[in-house]
């Protein structure tokens, strides 16, 4: 059977939920005659990292912006707030990968090199380079595909961001949102905190990542966007990372060797500066509203745009995140100079 037939769907659902509970990796066995690896997995840490992504911008893009009281923008601060930047990178390789391995021309063309190469030499390579596994058949169509699902996320997630970052604007007219929050040091000690705090995945959400290996043919661009002359530094590792599933080289006991996958520079400086600007805003912050200012700029669009930017080729990138003061000094504070709080 196909590694992600429906019945082999449901025997990596199990999985899914083993790995969870036991930390071992999440895999699904595939054709007894087949020539490489017994299992197609990734390990336990980056499915985590998997669905910690997935509940970010999930949560993040269904923050309601219609903010009605100040326990209301805290606990939407408190979503914006809520990833750790080494798991949403890895976490978005990782899905990645889940999306490159629904195309089934690739998973084959992967195979078939195995065979000709052996999957070590060939798993050698691309931890080597990860580049070269864009010259696999397939290669392109699954990097379009997972283009489209990850920079739909950063979209969603700046979009939000653009209608809390107004809400800013509309909420002035109610007298809670004008009141001073009174315990400022604290509530910026906990967006700190939550920043640098690994989220822990539940069996649940291991088990709703396959919904990702069930979107099939509808969620795909179409041929013509397979025509993107790049894919971006994050999508050519998560189908680097895909493709050492398909060899058995993404096991648990593998995941050291994988550390470079996982990241990207760009995108560790981008989301930084997005942490650093709501540190900055937060810290500066008196009334509410400059809250939910500061969590629509900062908190959300700033990080949807890291997100759609990792996900895409440079030129191909919507957005540009407009970084507050010197980004290259951590200590500055955020500039206040009139222009930048939302005014009744």
């Amino acid at each position: 059977m196909h590694p992600f037939s429906p019945s082999a769907r449901g025997l990596l659902t199990a999985c899914l939920a083993a790995a969870a509970l036991t930390g071992s990796a999440a895999a699904v066995g595939h054709a007894v005659d087949a020539p490489v690896a017994d299992q197609v997995g990734l390990p336990a840490k980056a499915m985590e990292d998997a669905a910690a992504y997935k509940r970010f911008v999930t949560e993040a893009e269904a923050v309601n912006a219609k903010f009605k009281d100040g326990n209301e923008v805290r606990k939407a601060l408190k979503t914006g707030a809520s990833y750790e930047i080494r798991q949403l990178q890895s976490g978005e390789v990782a899905y990645a990968a889940l999306v490159a391995l629904q195309d089934q021309r690739f998973v084959a063309s992967v195979r078939a090199a195995a065979d000709r190469m052996g999957p070590d030499a060939l798993a050698d390579r691309l931890l080597n380079d990860p580049d070269a596994v864009m010259e696999f058949a397939g290669a392109d169509g699954a990097a379009a595909h997972a283009t489209a699902v990850l920079s739909g996320h950063g979209h969603h997630v700046y979009d939000t961001g653009a209608e809390v970052k107004q809400a800013a604007y509309t909420i002035q007219h109610q007298a809670w949102s004008r009141s001073t929050v009174s315990d400022r040091p604290q509530r910026l000690a906990q967006v700190k905190t939550l920043s640098g705090t690994r989220s822990i995945g539940t069996a649940a959400e291991m088990k709703r990542l396959m919904t990702v290996l069930g979107q099939g043919d509808a969620a795909r661009p179409t041929e013509a966007a397979y025509e993107r002359p790049s894919a971006s530094p994050i999508v050519t590792h998560g189908v680097a990372l895909a493709a050492l599933a398909v060899l058995g080289r993404a096991q648990n006991a593998d995941e050291g060797q994988m550390q470079a996958l996982m990241s990207d520079k760009s995108n560790t400086d981008c989301l930084n500066l997005a942490k650093l600007n709501l540190y900055q805003c937060l810290a500066v912050a008196g009334p509410r509203y400059e809250d939910v200012f500061c969590l629509g700029e900062h908190g959300l669009k700033e990080t949807g745009t890291c997100l759609s930017k990792a996900a895409t080729a440079p030129s191909a990138a919507r957005y540009s995140p407009r970084p507050r003061g010197d980004s290259q000094q951590l200590g500055d504070r955020y500039p206040v100079d009139g222009a930048n709080w939302p005014r009744r």
